[in-house]
């Protein structure tokens, strides 16, 4: 709890989610309240490797080279639930419309499992958006379908096709006692084939899930202690980028090995719903998320803003910001 008063001297208190036990409190929310909630899109039909390839050539061309190309989950096997485990379901997944695929092995898909590039990075990261993983496949851990539980406040914030998708689908979960098998699995593989860096996405899903595993605050116990030993093991303890990490439970279990997170929204480049001009009104409202978390999360994290489009017609917004 923190004590204060404003320029015109009148005190205010505010009191900030803590952690103590299996007991986590939080903020609640208020109608009418504004709440950025953070979904990352699942793997597109158009993934393609080659072509992301030749816009980091065009970079190192233009002697601008990046840093680090982080790939997303596109690059992972995942599987259809109604098909069998052999068969990939990359292709019949596009964004928004998200049919039940779960990961059915820690090694890259056929897109990306033969490709050989000649670009050298000093750093190369693979996002491990694990949304859950198909029960019963061989060499992989055990896993269980569960049902999601939303909370009231939830329930409140803006609809998110994402979280529908997680309601709708239900969760393969793996038990929290073998949470460390999941990330070695992972994090090992891609150590093994030259990944200097991980991405971690959406691990806030433990909240809808901790109904028979003793709440959020120990189901989330479990899962941020099995990754953080994986990081350490695997990528020097701190190479990783948190996604879609805005809850409280970061902040007190995620940040042992993790210093590099999200503090906004996906960058959408156009919205089809609130501003005629289907652009400038959600560049806005990123700007601001952004700028006003990274104010108080910057004191914990170095706050990332997410993908910017250099030929946006925001584009001057977003370098002033």
């Amino acid at each position: 709890m923190l004590l204060d008063k404003s320029n015109l001297g009148r005190p205010y208190v505010i009191l900030l989610p803590l952690v103590e036990g299996s007991f986590g409190a939080s903020l609640q929310l208020r109608v009418g309240d504004n709440v950025d909630i953070c979904v990352e899109v699942g793997p597109q039909r158009s993934t393609n490797l080659a072509s992301r390839v030749d816009g980091v050539k065009t970079l190192q061309g233009a002697r601008c080279p990046p840093r680090m190309l982080i790939i997303d989950d596109g690059w992972q096997s995942i599987c259809i639930d109604d098909d069998p485990i052999e068969k990939e379901g990359i292709d019949r997944a596009a964004v928004g419309k998200e049919k039940p695929y779960r990961l059915v092995k820690f090694q890259e898909n056929y897109r990306f499992k033969d490709y050989e590039s000649t670009i050298t990075l000093s750093n190369k990261g693979m996002g491990a958006f694990i949304k859950d993983l198909k029960p019963n496949v061989p060499r992989m851990p055990e896993s269980r379908i569960v049902d999601t539980h939303v909370s009231p406040d939830l329930l409140r914030t803006m609809k998110d096709f994402a979280v529908c998708n997680f309601v709708r689908d239900r969760v393969g979960l793996v038990p929290p006692e073998l949470a460390h098998q999941m990330y070695e699995g992972l994090h090992s593989h891609l150590k093994s084939v030259g990944i200097d860096d991980v991405k971690i996405d959406v691990i806030e899903v433990l909240e809808l899930l901790s109904e028979d595993y003793g709440g959020r605050v120990e189901l989330a116990k479990a899962y941020y202690k099995a990754d953080t030993v994986s990081l350490r093991k695997h990528f020097n303890g701190n190479a990783a980028i948190s996604s879609m990490q805005q809850a409280s439970d970061f902040f007190f279990f995620g940040t042992e090995t993790i210093s590099l997170r999200r503090v906004g929204d996906d960058f959408w480049h156009s919205d089809p719903y609130w501003d005629p001009t289907r652009a400038f009104w959600l560049q806005g409202c990123h700007m601001v998320h952004c700028t006003y978390n990274s104010l108080w999360m910057g004191n914990f994290i170095l706050p990332e803003w997410d993908m910017f489009q250099s030929y946006h017609q925001c584009v001057k917004l977003h370098a002033a910001s």
